[in-house]
């Protein structure tokens, strides 16, 4: 083997490792920033079940239907799906997880799915490069979510609501089960149904009285609930996101050492081969003097 040859794969180990320092970078970033993520997530969850708690309770008491509200007796035909990427890549396959559940949502729904409400950069250029029907879309900007950007959202998925471009909405994010799995999950958002708290006694249950009346408190609790709701998914899924993102960059940095490693050896053999082979040169010529 030449001295080029060497040279060539000298450099490769010395690129190597350059990528080995920018990916255990990008894992430190995202280890730093988890932390703060999943605490800001976990606080918000108690204010999520005061609002869930608040809307329960108001329909525990209303004797007629609001327009938000699940209707048994109302055929829901035009179903958005609510899809929600990141900004940023490299964290592994969680934007493309999420894609692909989003469009098997859709083939689900079949004639009743009426589009796609993307955000995040990863889905919104995708969709776009592939030209699927999206009715709404927002990238680049968000860093951390913020109840202004829910509020946005929120509202946009009202217009489109009132509008009678989508009746319904189904919102794709990433569940967030531990540090080492992040799975795509579907939830049903508009119209809302209130979960029961399996954890009320309903034999001590308190009845209230409402001023003003039930229905006009949901006027302005059921969009707070959509918006408290819609945050709470942000945040989710953007720890969910740095955690992927975590692992990704741990797993490109281990996966660099072990070719650095593995060029290393392939050098040192080489180098011993080219040494032994000059050796070998400069006997053969001593002797071929001699003669």
């Amino acid at each position: 083997m030449g001295r080029g040859q060497l040279r060539a794969i000298k450099s490769r180990i010395e690129s190597t490792r350059s990528t080995e320092h920018i990916t255990h970078a990008m894992e430190m970033v995202a280890t730093a920033k988890v932390s703060k993520a999943f605490r800001s997530w976990k606080s918000f969850s108690s204010y999520v079940e005061r609002v869930d708690e608040l809307v329960r309770d108001c329909i525990s008491g209303l004797e007629e239907s609001h327009p938000l509200l699940y209707d048994a007796d109302k055929t829901y035909d035009k179903t958005a799906v609510f899809l929600i990427t990141s900004d940023m890549g490299l964290a592994g396959s969680f934007n493309l997880d999420l894609i692909r559940a989003a469009e098997e949502e859709a083939e689900k729904l079949g004639e009743k799915f009426a589009g796609y409400m993307v955000i995040g950069t990863k889905g919104v250029s995708n969709f776009r490069y592939r030209k699927k029907k999206v009715l709404y879309d927002e990238d680049r900007f968000y860093d951390k979510p913020s109840f202004s950007t829910a509020e946005m959202l929120v509202n946009r998925m009202l217009d489109l609501y009132e509008e009678k471009k989508a009746d319904s909405f189904k919102v794709v994010y990433s569940k967030f089960q531990n540090s080492l799995l992040q799975k795509p999950r579907v939830l049903d958002l508009l119209p809302i149904t209130p979960t029961e708290n399996k954890s009320e006694d309903r034999a001590y249950r308190i009845e209230y009285e409402f001023e003003p009346e039930p229905l006009k408190v949901l006027d302005e609790a059921l969009p707070l609930y959509l918006k408290s709701h819609v945050l709470h998914l942000l945040l989710e899924s953007q720890v969910s996101e740095l955690y992927a993102r975590q692992n990704a960059m741990r797993n490109a940095t281990d996966n660099a050492e072990n070719m650095i490693e593995q060029f290393t050896l392939d050098y040192n053999k080489a180098r011993q081969s080219s040494i032994t082979q000059e050796i070998i040169e400069i006997v053969n010529g001593a002797e071929a003097l001699k003669g």
